[in-house]
């Protein structure tokens, strides 16, 4: 992230009101000349941009801010009091366009959102005149500094309440504050007990193959039936309500559907109710998804034959004892291997992928000390031709299991399509298509877990490159063969694996030149081919394999910031469950002022 005098083109484009392709063309064309970083990334000053506008350092665009705040949701008439004197001063003193900032939150909590954007805005001199009705309700300590900043950028900061109290009085309101803030402190310990043990619990799922009778597939054909029927019935009758603006909560359509459901589907009776009561969550969490923004579009309607098959069963509902399994309804179903985690299981779901049955068992596994692997740091650097390649020098083939079967999934792919629909040799060809693609997803699975595993248990610190790896699968070139070597679920293996397992994993600059950086005397390339697989410096006539260079130089580059293991024992950053990372994304602000005046890329 760039620093606030400095503007990225998406951040100059919408400086200038202009699109970020157009902001672009006049840098090619010369009429608005982009500056670049060591790694050449274009960036903009504001005084360039200020030029560019003819605006002056005077006639740049500042705002006036009104700011109230209030220590609870109880003190809410106090806000409105607030906001009216300050209404009432700027209507005297002509003051046009007054913003508002309204904030609830203590005067002692300098973390405050809006307070803290507000102190940006004045240090990015965005601020002509800031308001406030006391200078309490701005910060209770270190009101003179606040007043320094904003002196000292052109920011005129008006306080409307300035009756003078006594020091003894002064001295009351403040040990009052202190002691308001340690006993909210002391209140809420409890609190965050409770919640840190919530964050350190770690659940692992673990996938098994099933070896069930045909009698049991034909129960778990029916299950996975009713869970697909009840999904799309729940999501029909939410896009109803939703529509007509009704009440669109998933217990009450569970609660409507459960009052008539034996009338309607009087086979339901045969099939656990946990198949048909857990689409309800599941199309809940769905919408909650799509209103926050975090996918695009509805959720959308399940069709035979074009879903992955499932269903869920709850942790009361099922047990297991070495290579067996007792579901309801059904009884004992045969495992392929015992359960390999000890601890309380939480939930099972039963999946079928082509004519194969798998259940997956999410276990809460009990809390234990670790201690970081005893082996060196490592370094990683991903490649699609050599899958990894390690600072030790070693190199790891990529498997590719689509790329060296896709002849013959192209071959099967063919032979189902020329199959007329809806006959028994388009179901055998769309069995046999299918198996296809579970081998080649299995031959994945067993590689990724098996290097990560190995990487986090033998090394203590392990450094990866930070790839923007949605945005690289946007090139029809290298997007199959990016998700065929799977460099999304390496990340994600390694991040969990390694808080488990003690070491500490380190999300290196995407835009570091690791490649075109000599490790021994530091010397950077300007131009480095892809197509040059090894160099020699220049400064130091050492030669350079072009991989494991990178690979040192990622472990040896400081830029990043590490994450803790699983048990909150080491490094820094937020404990979290084993499928979140608890990893703080690096910055590149140090980077930017180091290299701020080095030669372009």
């Amino acid at each position: 992230m760039l620093h606030k005098g400095l503007k990225t083109t998406g951040q100059a484009a919408k400086y200038i009101s202009r699109h970020p392709k157009t902001l672009q063309a006049r840098d090619r064309a010369g009429v608005l000349p982009a500056r670049r970083t060591a790694s050449g990334r274009r960036y903009w000053l504001r005084a360039d941009l200020d030029r560019y506008l003819g605006r002056t350092a005077v006639e740049r665009l500042r705002r006036t801010v009104g700011y109230c705040r209030v220590s609870s949701p109880a003190q809410r008439p106090d806000l409105k009091k607030q906001r009216r004197i300050v209404e009432e001063f700027a209507i005297a003193k002509g003051i046009a366009n007054l913003e508002f900032i309204e904030e609830i939150g203590g005067g002692l909590n300098f973390q405050r959102p809006k307070f803290t954007a507000l102190v940006d805005s004045v240090v990015a001199d965005e601020l002509a005149m800031l308001v406030v009705a006391h200078q309490d309700r701005l910060a209770r300590f270190g009101f003179a500094l606040l007043q320094h900043l904003c002196r000292k950028h052109g920011c005129e900061l008006l306080v409307l309440n300035t009756e003078q109290v006594s020091p003894e009085q002064e001295m009351v309101q403040d040990l009052m504050a202190i002691t308001h803030c340690f006993s909210s402190r002391l209140d809420g310990l409890g609190n965050y007990r409770r919640a840190l043990k919530e964050a350190l619990k770690v659940i692992l799922a673990h996938r098994i193959a099933l070896d069930p009778t045909e009698k049991q597939k034909e129960y778990f054909r029916q299950a996975c039936g009713t869970a697909r029927l009840v999904w799309n019935w729940a999501l029909a009758e939410w896009n109803y309500r939703y529509d007509l603006g009704a009440n669109t909560d998933a217990r009450e359509i569970k609660r409507y559907f459960n009052s008539f459901k034996y009338e309607a589907f009087p086979w339901l009776k045969n099939i656990h109710r946990d198949a048909h009561a857990q689409p309800f969550a599941a199309s809940g969490k769905a919408w909650k998804a799509y209103f926050n923004g975090e996918v695009e579009g509805r959720p959308q309607f399940k069709k035979k034959g074009k879903r992955r098959d499932g269903f869920y069963v709850a942790c009361d509902k099922f047990s297991s004892s070495g290579k067996t399994v007792r579901l309801p309804v059904i009884g004992q179903v045969k495992l392929r291997e015992p359960l390999r985690f000890t601890g309380k299981m939480q939930s099972a779901t039963v999946s079928r992928e082509a004519d194969g049955w798998f259940i997956a068992i999410a276990v809460e596994i009990p809390q234990r000390e670790v201690h970081p692997p005893s082996g060196e740091a490592l370094g990683i650097d991903l490649g699609l031709t050599t899958f990894a390649v390690l600072s030790n020098g070693q190199k790891v083939e990529a498997r590719k299991p689509l790329g060296k079967g896709l002849q013959r999934l192209r071959r099967l792919s063919r032979a189902h399509s020329r199959k007329r629909p809806g006959s028994h040799n388009r179901q055998k060809a769309a069995l046999r298509l299918a198996r296809c693609h579970r081998r080649m997803a299995h031959r994945r699975r067993d590689f990724l877990p098996q290097f990560t595993t190995r990487i986090s248990k033998n090394h203590a610190e392990i450094f990866v490159e930070n790839l923007h790896v949605k945005g690289m699968v946007q090139n029809r070139h290298w997007s199959r063969a990016i998700h065929d070597v799977g460099w999304s679920e390496l990340r994600r293996q390694l991040e969990y694996k390694s808080l488990l397992n003690g070491s500490v994993l380190t999300m290196r600059d995407p835009f570091y030149a690791s490649s075109k950086t000599c490790s021994e005397c530091g010397y950077v390339r300007e131009v480095l081919p892809l197509s040059v697989r090894e160099w020699t410096c220049p400064a130091c006539q050492t030669t350079h394999d072009r991989d494991v260079n990178a690979a040192i130089n990622l472990k040896q580059n400081t830029v990043g910031h590490t994450g803790i293991n699983a048990w909150g024992q080491e490094g820094s950053g937020l404990a979290g469950t084993a499928s979140e990372t608890g990893l703080v994304e690096p910055g590149t602000l140090q980077w930017v002022n180091t290299h701020f005046h080095s030669q372009e890329r």
